[in-house]
């Protein structure tokens, strides 16, 4: 991104599973923003206010300039494209194996993973029955991820280098571990997740690291089980 270009601002919450990817896009590329936090607890996304940003009331948006782009999977490859230098968030041409890997991997994320995660919490269940419907939407999307990350990963989940695929594995293996789910039956998702763990702008841009997280809320990023 050139110098000129205006800073995008980031409006975001800190427990929203796709601000918290969009959060540690920016980090590893070392990218300022300007962070403007909306609050879906209490249905600020449903707003006029914001709906005049975001039609859609999706949570992240990110306004560039007088543009704006409000669905994740859009941002991240803005970041990546946007700030064009390393590290780089998809694999270099010409691995087009790699790059498809990680569009796969974040395909899953968007189509599965997240309506249906999204969908329980706006339930009314509580107790083990929300603990089953997590448990049972993990399942859903680690399974074949499971597989599909068994045939690419080496440290991380398509090789060895970071990728849009390790952001969004993360943020879900984080998802799934503060409503309590095991996730020992995907011990290559595992795997992964531990050595992203390592990287501190991962951890840096956690939920449970971000300023606007209440001290009650913190521990329960180790509720769940890993193995």
């Amino acid at each position: 991104m050139s110098s000129e270009a205006p800073t995008p601002v980031l409006y975001q919450f800190y427990k929203s599973v796709a601000s918290e990817m969009v959060r540690i896009a920016f980090s590893l590329k070392k990218a300022q923003y300007i962070k403007e936090d909306i609050d879906i607890s209490v249905g600020q996304h449903k707003s006029q206010e914001y709906l005049k940003i975001n039609p859609t009331s999706y949570i992240p948006a990110i306004k560039v300039g007088d543009q704006i782009i409000g669905e994740f999977t859009a941002i991240l490859e803005y970041i990546e494209e946007a700030y064009n230098y390393s590290p780089h968030l998809l694999p270099p041409i010409p691995d087009f194996l790699g790059r498809a890997r990680v569009r796969e991997i974040l395909s899953i994320s968007s189509t599965s993973y997240l309506p249906e995660y999204r969908a329980v919490t706006h339930l009314k269940e509580e107790g083990d029955a929300l603990l089953k419907l997590f448990q049972d939407t993990l399942e859903n999307s680690f399974k074949p991820l499971e597989t599909i990350i068994s045939q690419s990963s080496g440290v991380y989940s398509v090789k060895d280098t970071v990728s849009i695929a390790d952001i969004v594995l993360f943020v879900m293996v984080n998802s799934y571990m503060r409503v309590g789910c095991n996730l020992s039956p995907y011990p290559t998702i595992v795997k992964v997740f531990r050595n992203l763990s390592k990287i501190p702008e991962f951890v840096e841009c956690a939920w449970y690291n971000q300023p606007e997280c209440p001290e009650s809320q913190k521990s329960a990023k180790d509720s769940g089980h890993l193995g």
